[in-house]
């Protein structure tokens, strides 16, 4: 803890005529208790008065102490406090400088009294004088004695720069130049040189009005070897140059999973605590606006609400595990990705979009103050404010007419800008890391179920969330590998391999909502490690990784997870490349007593026509079988008679035909394990099929089993039948004799059965039950035979994937326990235990995107106007929109300001013109921090360099006055935003550098914009999508 005493004080009135502006500098010294003895200033001094008692206030003079009274104005102010007790007539020690190591005051300020001593109390005195504080029982802290400082002929600059050339540079950091002398040899300043960040704060009054604040720098010092006087400079800052030394989480602690919510580790933030976290660092602790004008469509809320409205998750300002980012790099992280920038203004802080004022003249903003009072066992955290107010435009910008001097104002266009392009590097996971910093301490000493991970829960009986915190001696594991695990602990003998076992559910703070029609499919992946006994012979052991995908159709709910086809023996890819696999094919050499070499019992491609929509006459048409891409097979030209009252043509082989008429050379069309496709042709006239079918039955020796697969119209009118349809049907013994009409729609409806050679498998989604129904359809599993060691799984679904679900809930779930399983997947009776608990880490849920049904990498966010212009802008951000509304580096809304739903936070955002206009509309974050450039620069705009005299504050625009009214250029407002300025106070002159802005308020070529996002993923795949 400590305290400020005003100890520099420096005067001036600048030179504008008619008005009187008197600038006022104070410098405020910090006193602590880190203080000590040592360094105490103590003078011998003799006494010709009474008794001057220890701790007494005294005044000195010509070698001589005597008690100083509030009373008179000949022993004021008080020199110094009396280290020891001084008799009359003799001489002793008084502390002009440091600390008394006791008690003379009760706690608090103290000052000279009336009558001398000291009091705690201003009542009664005729001159006040605070000369120190006791600041414990055992330390008395003695005030420096105020300095008056005077002024060079520019005492004071005030400085605001840029870190770039970029109208949207994150920080415009301000800094004064101060400037003044050094009169006599006895004034010592080097305590200003040489001092630590926060050793002096300081404040600029402009008529008794706050205009600037922030804190003395160390900085490099030298001074005429001369006699005074002589001029000395120092810089003072705005606070911001402190943060990139503080880490935005310092709490050792909270690395070590023993932090509480006052750490504010846990769950989503709004922007607004995020901001105001750094900004609580700076020291600087005014008023903040927020001028953000962004709304989700499916809020309906004031647009300049958002700050307060968005969420970010803690992990997102987290480089690693443990490893915290500062606060420099926090904030402008979140300025960059909303497009904004931070400056001080009236020793307040203006968090604004620049392009906001092109948009509306007047943008609405927010106004938050009154920060958290610091308590020592907090119910909220104390670097957040506590007031909020809607205000305008005028606190953080006003509109003021340039008048130039020194005639060296130059105009320059900037080029316009045809396309803007944001980065992000980013792979839209919806599950936040299981890591030790999102572990929360319920605060027993014991470990065990003491730490629970935020955002998971269990479901289920008999179980619980267990962390597992790992010990760094262990040498066999991973150094890639986090601090803690995450476990389900549960009963696990009555573990059945399903949806119906118990297991850990995310998200819990709130539901994850999307639209399916944004994303393609999912992908699970997750490091696990099974722990239990050494498999014997031929186990393995099957764990289950899915999330659960929910919705109501109808008001019946709909729960599924992945899911795979019991019929796994072939698949179905895109509806059109049938997939045998190696599962439904028997031993080489057509299985047991099977000396022909034939694969399967029948393998028949059976096409249909119907007499009714036949020719007239003889047709003829060919069929063609390729083979993994490769021509394999073709029947030649076949006749087809439209007089047949039901014509099926079978192609096809296997050693158990029966009667089947087959039309292919010697009967022999045999199948192995490959892909296949279909290619119909019309030789003569206009044969038409209805339907194709794939007719698979396997070999009795191996595996007995039917598959079909028909391709066939999916509704009337259309009547002819493609061979890129197929659909799996309801199996029958003689489908050809007896056509089902019950399906499987989509295309990829097999799926690979699970091997323990292969970490990665497919999964059909919006098809498998989130419960033990195995009817046609069991629950995806990974298999491994490595036990108690880490191994990397996968599973993508995307087969049969629903693209017109509107509010599909979609949660991540891990099970808890493996099931002892043998090599063809089938559950085992062993002798010895069959099920194992599982460590889970690094758990994902990645959407896949476009039609590729790929996980992206990273992204290109494209903003592209109709104009003919070339130039192009490419900028990066680490936070933007993201497909799910859970997980980090991305802005999810909410229902309020302090409500629990979110809403789907993809391409729903706009940019407004007041509440009701839009901007830019359906569009993502990153698209509109591209918006923000366009706005201000789609076409040819001016930046303007001149000297203004006058009053002036950073953030107001300079107009040029010609002929009375203010010159505009190519639509703009001819009102200049200022970048690069600096002010010299006294002589009212300020070096002006600043961009015209546009003036977008009446127009609507916003509409007009394309958006694209172009998708990468990895080995460079790349496909671009367009927004509507």
């Amino acid at each position: 803890m400590a305290i400020y005493k005003k100890k520099y004080t420096l005067e001036f009135d600048d030179i504008i005529e008619g008005e009187f502006n008197d600038y006022r500098l104070e410098v405020f010294k910090k006193y602590d208790d880190n203080l000590s003895i040592s360094d105490n200033v103590l003078v011998n001094a003799y006494n010709f008065g009474g008794l001057i008692s220890r701790g007494d206030p005294v005044y000195i003079s010509s070698g001589f102490v005597y008690k100083a009274k509030a009373s008179s104005i000949y022993t004021m102010p008080a020199t110094g406090v009396a280290y020891e007790d001084i008799s009359q007539s003799s001489s002793g020690d008084v502390l002009i400088k440091g600390v008394l190591p006791f008690n003379v005051s009760s706690l608090g300020n103290v000052y000279v009294g009336e009558n001398g001593g000291l009091t705690t109390s201003t009542t009664g005195l005729t001159i006040t004088q605070l000369l120190g504080n006791q600041f414990t029982t055992n330390l008395f802290i003695l005030f420096d004695q105020e300095v008056t400082l005077k002024g060079t002929g520019s005492p004071i600059k005030l400085n605001y720069n840029l870190v770039n050339d970029d109208i949207l540079s994150p920080f415009r950091a301000s800094y004064l130049d101060i400037s003044f002398y050094k009169e006599s040899l006895s004034d010592d300043f080097s305590e200003l040189f040489a001092a630590e960040n926060d050793a002096f704060k300081v404040y600029l009054y402009k008529s008794n009005v706050l205009f600037w604040q922030g804190w003395i720098g160390s900085q490099l010092f030298s001074e005429p070897f001369a006699s005074p006087p002589y001029p000395v400079s120092i810089k003072a800052y705005d606070g911001l140059h402190l943060l990139k030394n503080i880490p935005y989480f310092n709490d050792t602690e909270v690395f070590q999973a023993t932090s509480n919510l006052f750490n504010d580790r846990y769950g989503y933030h709004k922007i607004v605590d995020v901001v105001e976290k750094c900004i609580y660092n700076t020291g600087v602790l005014n008023d903040v606006f927020y001028c953000v004008n962004i709304s989700n469509s499916l809020d309906g809320a004031n647009p300049s609400l958002f700050p307060t409205m968005a969420r970010v998750h803690h992990q997102t300002f987290l480089k690693g595990e443990s490893d915290s980012m500062n606060m420099e790099e926090v904030l402008e992280m979140i300025l960059r990705s909303l497009g904004a920038t931070i400056y001080q203004r009236d020793g307040d802080w203006c968090f604004i979009k620049v392009s906001d004022f092109t948009l509306n003249t007047t943008p609405s903003l927010i106004k938050r103050s009154v920060w958290q009072p610091y308590s020592t066992n907090p119910t909220a955290t104390n670097y957040i404010t506590t007031q909020q107010a809607y205000t305008n435009s005028s606190d953080v910008s006003k509109n003021k007419n340039l008048f130039q001097v020194d005639g060296a104002s130059t105009l320059t266009l900037q080029y316009p800008l045809k396309e803007v392009i944001i980065e992000h590097e980013f792979d839209h996971d919806m599950v936040t890391k299981t890591t030790i910093d999102s572990v929360r301490d319920l605060g027993a000493d014991d470990p065990s179920g003491t730490y629970l991970f935020t955002e998971w829960e269990p479901i289920g009986s008999n179980i619980q969330e267990a962390v597992v915190l790992r010990k760094n001696e262990i040498l066999g594991e991973s150094k890639e590998l986090p601090k803690s695990f995450i476990e389900a602990d549960l009963n696990a003998s009555a573990l059945v391999a399903d949806y119906c076992d118990p297991y850990l559910s995310y998200p819990v703070s709130h539901e994850c909502n999307i639209d399916s029609s944004k994303i393609t499919g999912v992908k699970a992946s997750a490091k696990a490690r099974p722990l239990g006994r050494s498999l014997v012979n031929s186990e393995a052991l099957a764990i289950i990784i899915s999330p659960k995908l929910s919705y109501t159709n109808g008001g019946v709910l709909s729960e599924t997870g992945f899911g795979r086809s019991e019929y796994y023996q072939s698949s179905m890819i895109d509806k059109r490349i049938l997939r045998m696999n190696l599962d439904g094919m028997p031993p080489v050499g057509g299985g047991a007593g099977r000396a022909d070499g034939q694969t399967l019992k029948k393998n028949l491609l059976i096409v249909t026509f119907a007499p009714n929509v036949a020719g007239a006459g003889n047709e003829e048409y060919n069929l063609k079988v390729y083979q993994n891409g490769i021509f394999h097979w073709e029947s030649g030209a076949i006749a087809q008679d439209g007089t047949l009252s039901n014509n099926n043509v079978i192609f096809g082989g296997g050693y158990d035909s029966g009667g089947v008429n087959f039309r292919q050379p010697n009967n022999k069309f045999m199948m192995f394990e490959a892909d296949y496709t279909v290619v119909y042709e019309k030789i003569l006239g206009n044969p038409i099929p209805i339907r194709f079918e794939w007719y698979i039955r396997g070999n009795n020796e191996a595996d007995n089993y039917i598959v079909s697969w028909v391709s066939m119209p999916d509704a009337t009118p259309q009547i002819e039948a493609t061979t890129d349809n197929f659909k799996f049907a309801v199996p029958m013994a003689y489908p050809y004799q007896n056509p089902p009409q019950e399906f499987k729609d989509g295309g990829n409806f097999g799926t690979t059965k699970p091997r323990t050679d292969s970490n990665d498998t497919t999964a059909s989604v919006f098809r498998k039950s989130f419960d033990c129904n195995t009817s046609d359809w069991l629950a995806t599993n990974v298999q491994t035979n490595r036990i108690n060691d880490w191994t990397e799984f996968s599973i993508t679904g995307s087969e049969n994937w629903q693209n017109n679900i509107n509010n599909l809930k979609v949660n991540m779930n891990v099970f808890g326990g493996a099931k002892t399983i043998d090599k063809d997947g089938n559950a085992i009776t062993s002798p010895y235990t069959d099920t194992y608990d599982v460590s889970f880490t690094d758990i994902k849920l990645l959407p896949l995107v476009t039609q590729n049904t790929f996980t992206t990498k990273k992204q290109e966010y494209i903003l592209t106007q109709s104009g003919s212009f070339s130039n192009k802008l490419i900028k990066k951000v680490k936070i933007g929109s993201g497909l799910f509304n859970t997980g980090s580096n991305r802005y999810i809304t909410f229902n309020s300001t302090s409500g629990s739903t979110a809403l789907k936070s993809w391409d729903t955002f706009r940019d407004r013109r007041g509440y009701g206009d839009i901007g830019v509309g359906s569009a993502t974050i990153q698209h509109l921090v591209a918006a923000c450039y366009m706005e201000l620069y789609r076409i040819s705009v001016r930046r303007l360099d001149t000297t203004h005299y006058g009053n002036y504050k950073y953030g107001d625009k300079l107009m040029p006055i010609v002929n009375g009214t203010v010159e505009k250029l190519n639509g703009s407002q001819g009102r200049f935003f200022p970048m690069k300025v600096q002010m010299d106070l006294k002589m009212a002159r300020t070096t002006f550098s600043g961009d015209d802005l546009m003036d977008n308020t009446g127009t609507d070529w916003q509409s007009t914009l394309t958006k694209t996002i172009k998708w990468i993923g990895d080995n460079g795949i790349t496909e671009t999508e367009t927004l509507t």
